[in-house]
């Protein structure tokens, strides 16, 4: 097999029998020279390029250390298999490749049928950007085929789109096999066109690992610039990662989504099923958004199944959004969202918004069989809203699909010690047939015992609340190890003096410079680390009265009050250790196994985890319609350029960011 991963987690391609090495050095290359030796090197890019065979699994190396100015890599070839791929890479020691692209084309534009590449150890800019703002992209596949695609191992920075995989027509089946890992794609702009650090359209077995998505979608001189650059503010439409229509089983593991301009990933998907974990989400303008309707009227939708799990999700900040907002999950049919930490928020856009918004504006599923379980909400100034999906009807369609139902809401901690007057949760999740709540704790800073939930809009008292809906639920602060965490104190401990010294180290990140201690995994233990439970706090609300009732006539602490949590070795994910619990949440962060959603997922499937080698609100005004939409080339014959304006536009705004911009 010609592809394999060394000991240190990083892939190697080794080259077939048949294929041919081509080596490329600016500095001590001529196209006179063969190119099929270290000793004899092109120098150009195109001389290089030049001797690639369609079909073949042939390697273009460039040299590591050299600079390569206005010179782009254009159209690549397509490789053999996923096994023996066509490798775009570099040779030699020292830093990676530099390519100072020429700003007014893209770097690699590739249509029509391409499959099997791997890019590996590149650096790519446009040159001079800064006057020349020509709105293009980085690394651009608009493909049919199998796909197979590896990224790994890049700086990618400074484009309107630094990568994008898409399929160019709407009747085309989705293609498989994307996996991009161990780069920097960072500091996307645009001061004429939307623009995103990675977009994704109809694609099948994504995998995003350890990756450093940084400042996408505006320029960080917008304010005090001059020129074209004060152009590119932030703005809704762009983000660090955004995943269209379409796009199936997607594993996001180990990233840093960092600074986008609107949101971490926005995974505008309908189907499929979804893995996020261990992911650090910190300083953008909303979180993240999970699942999405379909925008085509004459199908049903399958809805999504996601697992998200130990994400560390920090320091929102009002950037794009007007408040700063936290995750939106939509359409989902199954899954669970557990031990998450989300907190810290910053205090730039005041109260508002929501930590967690369940809800669907779109035509979807609504939001069925999903655990939200063992999360800890700490200073977000915002609630979490479980919102019931109305029957919110799009283009005269008749939509019977909303609904919410098997849900569970159990072991959280929602805790405010700021000055925010926003109740702790709002829900519309009244009936036992939508969910059930349990052992959650909730604790605002000065709250009366009527301030901390509402139902369906109105307050509900915390001896209502036990009474009615969660017997067990506490109403205590918990004593936290070091509730100050930051990323900020983190960069502390390994000498930097602020978040941009971190930020710029993050993006020194490569093969020949890893540092463990920059990884996504380091820096959410840390933050989680502080926020283990010493004790049981001393500031408890007034002791509530049971003065109603339970639903159904059920006795207030009786087991068919509660919810039931099934165990389910399949579900297992990565877990931290064991945190020292309180009387509270003695025992809570043991896995806590997902809903079942029967007839959707069978009791021994596993999430998707390698698809490389496998191909491997609410809302005063509710919004009725997703504004959304995509342009795509119509003719593609060849391999020219395809114009901006013909191509890949998104045209309008979705429902979510539509409606989360008026609140």
């Amino acid at each position: 097999m010609a592809v394999t991963t060394d000991v240190d987690g990083w892939t190697v391609v080794s080259p077939s029998a048949d294929s041919r090495v081509i080596y490329v050095s600016s500095s001590l290359g001529n196209d006179a020279n063969d190119g099929l030796s270290e000793a004899t090197p092109k120098a150009t890019v195109s001389a290089g390029t030049a001797l690639m065979r369609d079909g073949y699994p042939d390697h273009l190396l460039f040299k590591r250390g050299d600079v390569w100015t206005n010179e782009n890599l254009g159209s690549i070839s397509s490789g053999r298999s996923a096994e023996e791929p066509k490798l775009i890479g570099a040779y030699g020691s020292g830093e990676r490749p530099v390519f100072l692209a020429d700003p007014s084309r893209e770097f690699s534009n590739n249509i029509k049928t391409k499959q099997y590449i791997a890019i590996i150890g590149l650096h790519m800019e446009p040159n001079d950007r800064e006057h020349n703002d020509f709105g293009k992209y980085g690394l651009r596949f608009a493909v049919e085929g199998n796909g197979n695609f590896l990224v790994e191992d890049n700086y990618i920075g400074g484009f309107a789109y630094n990568l994008s995989f898409v399929i160019p027509a709407t009747d085309v089946d989705a293609w498989g096999g994307l996996v991009i890992r161990r780069n920097v794609i960072a500091d996307a702009w645009s001061a004429t066109s939307h623009s995103q650090g990675l977009f994704i359209s109809r694609a099948q077995s994504v995998l995003l690992e350890e990756n450093v998505f940084d400042h996408n979608g505006w320029h960080k001189d917008y304010a005090t610039g001059s020129g074209i650059v004060t152009e590119a503010e932030p703005t809704i439409f762009n983000h660090n990662v955004y995943i269209s229509e379409r796009t199936r089983d997607i594993t996001i593991r180990g990233n840093i989504f960092s600074r986008g301009s609107s949101m971490g990933t926005k995974m505008d998907v309908d189907a499929g099923t979804h893995t996020i974990e261990n992911n650090l989400y910190v300083g953008n303008g909303m979180i993240a958004q999970f699942g999405e309707g379909s925008d085509d009227l004459s199908e049903e939708v399958d809805g999504n199944i996601f697992y998200i799990s130990n994400n560390v999700m920090v320091e929102g900040t009002a950037r794009a959004q007007p408040n700063g907002l936290g995750a939106v999950f939509q359409n989902i049919v199954g899954g669970y969202f557990q031990d998450n930490f989300i907190g810290q928020r910053g205090t730039e856009g005041g109260d508002g918004g929501y930590a967690l918004a369940f809800l669907d504006l779109t035509d979807g599923r609504g939001i069925n069989n999903f655990a939200i379980d063992s999360n800890i909400i700490h200073d977000w100034r915002a609630p979490t809203r479980l919102d019931d999906p109305e029957a919110r009807a799009k283009d005269g369609r008749d939509d019977t699909q909303h609904s919410v139902s098997g849900n569970t809401f159990s072991n959280n901690m929602l805790i405010e010690d700021s000055s925010s007057a926003s109740p702790l949760l709002e829900t519309d999740w009244t009936s036992t047939d939508e969910a059930t709540y349990g052992s959650n704790t909730y604790y605002r800073s000065g709250a009366t015992s009527d301030a901390l939930l509402t139902t369906d809009s109105s307050g509900v008292s915390t001896g209502d609340w036990q009474a009615t809906y969660e017997p067990d639920a506490v109403f205590e602060k918990p004593s936290f190890v070091d509730p100050a965490r930051t990323t900020v104190s983190y960069a502390a401990t390994l000498g930097l003096t602020s978040f941009d010294a971190l930020a710029n180290q993050w993006k020194l990140q490569s093969r020949e410079t890893w540092n463990a201690n920059l990884k996504a995994a380091a820096i959410n233990e840390y933050i989680r680390s502080g926020f283990e439970v010493d004790e049981v706090g001393v500031s408890p609300l007034p002791n509530p009265q049971l003065d109603t009732p339970e639903p159904n006539g059920e006795e207030a602490g009786s087991d068919s009050a509660l919810p039931t949590l099934h165990d389910d070795a399949s579900q297992q994910t990565t877990q931290y250790p064991t945190q020292n619990q309180s009387q509270v949440q003695q025992g809570l962060r043991q896995q806590r196994a997902w809903t079942q959603h029967q007839g959707v997922l069978s009791q021994d499937e596993e999430p998707l985890t390698e698809p490389w080698h496998a191909g491997s609100h609410g809302l005063d005004e509710p919004v009725a319609t997703a504004l959304y939409g995509f342009v795509y080339a119509s003719s593609m014959e060849d391999d020219d350029e395809v114009e901006e304006d013909e191509f890949e536009v998104p045209l309008g705004i979705s429902a979510v960011e539509l409606a989360f911009s008026e609140l």
